[in-house]
């Protein structure tokens, strides 16, 4: 997840970003992972 971390990154230094961040999560958290409350970090899900 890499890649969703940099995207969070760059998601991060827009001035309206919240909801592309969510997008963002929820796309993430479908495939088995995990991200922090501030949408800023992804984490591998359990196995």
């Amino acid at each position: 997840m890499i890649v969703a971390n940099s995207y969070f990154g760059l998601l991060g230094q827009a001035p309206s970003s919240h909801h592309d961040r969510a997008q963002l999560a929820n796309a993430v958290r479908r495939r088995g992972h995990a991200a922090n409350h501030a949408l800023t970090k992804t984490y591998r899900g359990s196995k």
